[in-house]
């Protein structure tokens, strides 16, 4: 299954909501879904290459319309109004937290 993360705010960024994310991306990628997280977090230091994970940052319209249209399920981690016109189009399953 194929789940899409949207979040405002992701590591290398410090913060509750940022370990919550990863730990759930990290879980349910151990678990054999297909993650992807799109954020407006800059890379920073961190190596997202160790990631079991697909992290996707500052995407364009296109590439965000690509991983919410080829996901099974979409979960945002606090309401983008800029994300949800697409999440709505792709007349999948959305979670919000």
């Amino acid at each position: 299954m194929n789940i899409c993360f949207i979040s405002p705010m992701s590591l290398p960024s410090v913060g509750g909501l940022q370990y919550v994310l990863h730990y759930w991306a990290v879980a349910l990628s151990e678990g054999g879904h297909k993650v992807t997280l799109m954020t407006d977090t800059a890379e920073g230091n961190s190596d997202d290459t160790r990631q079991p994970y697909t992290i996707i940052r500052h995407a364009s319209l296109l590439k965000q319309w690509r991983a919410v249209r080829d996901a099974d399920k979409i979960l945002m981690f606090n309401i983008s109004l800029k994300a949800l016109p697409l999440c709505l189009l792709s007349r999948k399953p959305l979670y919000v937290s």
